[in-house]
């Protein structure tokens, strides 16, 4: 499967992010702990921004009723 080239700038949090988003899906307290990324809806928000139009997009899951458990994952746009 192919994903769009890395968009941003090497060393930023978003290129980092977006990295560790291809090699498969990433739980939000990975994002905090692993990624040390606080702030990681804002980008995940900018990755689907730069995404947008190459068919990919970054999915969201709630693993559990209160949504403090999410899945983001690579996937083509539906």
């Amino acid at each position: 499967k192919m994903t769009p080239k890395n968009p941003f700038r090497w060393g930023t949090q978003a290129h980092r992010l977006y990295e560790r988003l291809t090699y498969g899906p990433i739980w939000n307290i990975e994002i905090v702990k692993e990624l040390a990324i606080l702030g990681y809806q804002k980008k995940i928000a900018q990755i689907r921004r730069a995404l947008r139009g190459t068919g990919v997009t970054v999915k969201t899951r709630a693993f559990n009723h209160r949504g403090t458990l999410v899945e983001y994952r690579l996937a083509k746009e539906t």
